[in-house]
C-alpha cells in the first residue's frame, strides 16, 4: 500500500511550494492475534455461516526525506506515516465444505488508527529550532471495509488450521498540520498536507480450537 501526500499549503500564503503531490509504500510487516467466532451448518447441507471478531498487533510504517523541504535545497525534514500499532474486525462468513475443508468468503468492519508527521530533524535530536523549522503531525481511527477469504482444515475433532487473506480497505484521508516558517518574510504559518492511505493486503496463517 502506499500513503498519497500533497503539496503543503497556509491559507493566507497559499501554496508554499510546488511540487507534485508524491507518494511512498509502506514495507512489509507482521501481524499477530486471536480471533473468536461460531458457525452454523444446517444438517445435509454443505453450507457453512459464521461470524467472526478478530484483534491483533499490527504496525507499518515508513519514512522519506520531505519532498516539499528538498524544494527549498534543504534535506532535514522527514515523512513518517504508520498504520497500527493493532487493528480489529468483524465480519460474516460465507462457506463450502467438502470432507474435512471449508472453503470461504468472508466480508465485514475494520478498525484501526493511522498517525502520520512532517518534522524538521532538530525536533528529533534535540538541537534548538528556528522559526522556520516544520513540526506538522496528524492522526486519524478510520472503520473501513474488510473482505477476502480462506481455507480451514479440520484435522481433529477440536482443532483445525487456517490460511486466510484480508483486504483491509482504509482508504482514509486525514490532515497533517502544524508551524514552520516556510516563506522568509511570513514566518510562523499553519501548515497542512492531506494524507491519503490506500488499502492494506493480508495473510496469515493459525490454528483454530473449538470449544463445543
Amino acid at each position: 500500500m502506499g500513503p498519497l501526500q500533497t503539496t503543503f499549503y497556509d491559507s493566507s500564503a497559499g501554496e508554499s511550494a510546488r511540487p507534485a503531490p508524491y507518494s511512498y509504500n509502506m514495507g512489509a510487516g507482521g501481524i499477530g492475534g486471536g480471533t473468536l467466532g461460531c458457525n452454523w451448518q444446517a444438517p445435509s447441507s454443505r453450507f457453512v455461516l459464521g461470524l467472526e471478531g478478530e484483534a491483533g498487533v499490527m504496525r507499518l510504517t515508513a519514512t522519506i526525506n520531505n519532498p516539499y523541504n528538498l524544494a527549498f535545497g534543504f534535506n532535514d525534514t522527514y515523512d513518517t506515516t504508520t498504520i497500527g500499532n493493532w487493528y480489529g474486525a468483524v465480519a460474516g462468513r460465507l462457506g463450502y465444505s467438502v470432507d474435512d475443508i471449508l472453503f470461504y468468503l468472508k466480508g465485514g468492519v475494520g478498525f484501526t488508527q493511522a498517525s502520520a508527521e512532517s518534522i524538521d530533524v532538530c525536533v528529533t535530536t534535540g538541537a534548538n529550532c528556528s522559526s522556520q523549522a516544520l513540526i506538522a503531525r496528524g492522526s486519524a481511527n478510520p472503520v473501513f471495509a474488510v473482505f477476502g477469504g480462506g481455507a480451514e482444515w479440520a484435522f481433529t475433532q477440536k482443532w483445525s488450521l487456517k490460511a486466510e487473506y484480508l483486504y483491509l480497505g482504509l482508504d482514509t484521508t486525514f490532515a497533517v498540520c502544524g508551524p514552520g516558517g516556510g516563506r522568509l518574510f511570513l514566518p510562523n504559518l499553519t501548515f497542512c498536507s492531506n494524507h491519503i492511505l490506500d488499502g492494506v493486503h493480508t495473510a496469515k496463517i493459525g490454528v483454530n480450537y473449538k470449544f463445543f
